[in-house]
């Protein structure tokens, strides 16, 4: 076993603290349980999921945050939820918007496109 997959969408208007604190809650449920490995990825993430657009200049802040608090907790792998996808609201990670450049800024070189 590699490590355990979380999948962290807050609810709409949640902030980066809020999300830090449903990894946590991920966490420690995880390490109650005696497992195998400790490690743990976030497979799938997004804010306001199906809520409002967060604005470009927001984005970045939040992507930032996100990176910070996962780091903080030993979390080496963020996976972001979707592509191009304005109908679903929260970020928009799409080519040259903001959330994809803080995004592409945490990647460490790593990056396939």
């Amino acid at each position: 076993m590699d490590a355990f997959a979380l999948h962290i969408y807050p609810e709409v208007g949640v902030t980066a603290s809020g999300w830090h604190s449903m990894l946590v809650d991920g966490k420690n449920t995880i390490a109650s349980y005696g497992p195998p490995t400790s490690k743990i990825w976030v497979t799938e993430t997004l804010y306001n999921l199906l809520g409002p657009v967060i604005s470009e200049s927001n984005a970045p802040t939040l992507v930032n945050q996100t990176y910070d608090f996962a780091a903080q907790e030993g979390v080496q792998q963020v996976y972001w939820y979707a592509w191009n996808r304005a109908d679903l609201g929260g970020l928009q990670i799409n080519a040259g918007s903001s959330a994809w450049s803080a995004i592409r800024a945490h990647a460490n070189g790593v990056f396939i496109e």
